[in-house]
């Protein structure tokens, strides 16, 4: 299980870092945080282990690809701080050349500087709207500091570890069927629910081959709304709080007929045991669904 991560050694000082990637992939940063996690005590003398890419020192702030080289001391930043992230646009001249022969590329290597200047896992937990500028603005900072303001803003703590920023959305209920009848909910994970919606399984597959499965609990409300609502946030809160050895809470819903827990799940079988005694606890029906149609 948990077979095969992108990852990438290095050394911090004379230990080994293990550098596990997410590969700018959010729903991969919160598994990787997990396997990160679980590294057996007794290692951690002699090595570390870092999730995603760290930034590069001062510096050091030069990429080239695509035949074009890119400073981070030339390239300017003009941010827009939002509550939970920040939209970046960026304008360094030998980019404006590529965004003008092509867009795809500038875009790509915009990325990957960010990520090698300001961090992976910042980036991923941080980044809102990117723009690449073909013609400089005014009151930009460089690139260079530009690292600096994203941690007095978002703290430390978004350049070590997957945060949570839940995101609201609302449904017309389309039928009485598990799932089709959600009202509101929440996810730190749009993309799983954007993709159990559309019928897409890419990331559900791709955890899958990892021993992880994306997972929701239906719990159902007998046909009381706000009972369904009230009994969802007091499992959440007072029964799987203590069960971060083997699921994660990414999210939930409300429905007419039933409300969801939405998870990631590492050991099925835990979680099964967890189900039955939540059952025969609260007297209703409380099932497991895989995140796929």
């Amino acid at each position: 299980c948990l077979a095969e991560p992108y990852f990438m050694t290095g050394l911090a000082g004379d230990k080994l870092d293990l550098v596990l990637t997410p590969e700018g992939m959010r729903h991969r940063l919160f598994w990787l945080s997990f396997i990160k996690n679980a590294m057996p005590k007794q290692l951690e003398d002699r090595m570390l282990c870092t999730l995603g890419k760290p930034r590069a020192p001062r510096g050091i702030g030069g990429i080239e690809m695509y035949d074009t080289c890119v400073n981070a001391e030339e390239s300017m930043i003009y941010a827009q701080f939002n509550e939970s992230d920040v939209d970046i646009k960026i304008y360094n001249a030998n980019l404006a050349t590529l965004l003008a022969q092509d867009e795809g590329k500038a875009y790509n290597l915009s990325f990957i500087l960010l990520d090698n200047m300001i961090g992976e896992t910042a980036i991923i937990n941080t980044l809102g709207e990117l723009e690449v500028l073909a013609q400089p603005k005014e009151n930009g900072v460089p690139l260079s500091e530009f690292a600096d303001l994203v941690d007095e803003k978002f703290g430390e703590k978004a350049a070590r570890e997957p945060l949570k920023n839940f995101f609201s959305y609302e449904m017309e209920p389309r039928g009485s069927e598990v799932r089709e009848d959600v009202i509101v909910g929440t996810t730190c994970l749009t993309n799983i629910v954007n993709q159990y919606l559309n019928g897409e399984r890419d990331i559900y597959n791709e955890a899958f081959e990892l021993g992880i499965k994306f997972c929701f609990l239906s719990i159902g409300n007998g046909g009381d709304v706000q009972a369904g609502f009230d009994l969802r946030n007091k499992i959440e809160d007072e029964e799987l709080e203590s069960c971060s050895s083997f699921l994660e809470i990414i999210g939930g819903a409300t429905g007419q007929r039933r409300a969801y827990i939405d998870f990631i799940c590492y050991d099925e079988e835990k979680l099964k045991d967890k189900v039955s005694e939540l059952c025969k606890k609260y007297g209703t029906n409380i099932q497991i669904h895989d995140f796929k149609r």
